[in-house]
């Protein structure tokens, strides 16, 4: 349904964004959702209208259809292409599973392997403002949602560095928050931040007392 949907979804949001307007994304998938069933009962709206099978408008292409999934995975598992004792294969959402039930599951799908005596991505100090395909990985591994206490957003987020990639000029996999859109443009152009720590944690103003930055006013004389 989703890899259905979403390309959808990603039509009605390029428009509005070409058109100034910014909704959240519970309401383009509303709009997307509508669209779908227009399109399965063979008429289109589009993003930015359009015409219906009646009235000639072609339908649009349908697209091959690419599923990405994580698994993750002891080496001696992959090799052997099954899991013995303790050694772990598992997909997010889904639980442990068996090697060869995971390919079979995800088919097509672009498999990427997170591969316990592959590179070990706490230890990679990259040099590039983008974090490598290794720390990439371990980033949706690890944190598929937003960092920000109470947000739960999985789409369209964005590695936001600890610290200003512009003063380090590096990228650390621990010196990386996964940020929604929303809560980056509040941190890049209102000032808000993160609370000190790791994992999922609170976003402060920068009057907070939280706040990394925040100093305390003056004691009066």
């Amino acid at each position: 349904f989703r890899a259905a949907l979403d390309p959808i979804v990603d039509e009605f949001f390029k428009a509005a964004r070409a058109e100034g307007r910014r909704e959240s994304r519970e309401a383009y998938a509303f709009e997307a959702l509508i669209e779908l069933a227009r399109r399965a009962a063979g008429t289109q709206a589009g993003a930015g209208g359009g015409g219906d099978a009646a009235g000639g408008a072609a339908a649009p292409k349908a697209k091959p259809v690419r599923n990405f999934g994580l698994l993750r995975i002891d080496y001696d598992a992959f090799v052997r292409g099954a899991v013995v004792g303790d050694e772990t294969c598992d997909l997010p959402g889904l639980g442990p599973i068996p090697v060869r039930t995971a390919r079979e599951l995800l088919g097509d799908a672009i498999l990427k392997l997170v591969i316990t005596k592959g590179v070990d991505v706490m230890s990679v100090t990259h040099l590039g403002r983008s974090p490598t395909v290794a720390q990439q990985v371990a980033l949706w591994w690890q944190s598929p949602v937003c960092r920000v206490e109470g947000c739960g957003h999985t789409f369209r987020l964005e590695n936001d560095h600890c610290d200003d990639w512009a003063f380090t000029h590096q990228t650390r996999f621990d010196g990386l928050d996964p940020l929604c859109e929303h809560h980056h443009d509040l941190k890049t152009l209102h000032g808000w931040a993160l609370v000190a720590g790791t994992g999922t944690r609170p976003m402060v103003p920068s009057d907070d007392p939280r706040h990394p930055n925040h100093r305390a006013p003056p004691e009066p004389h």
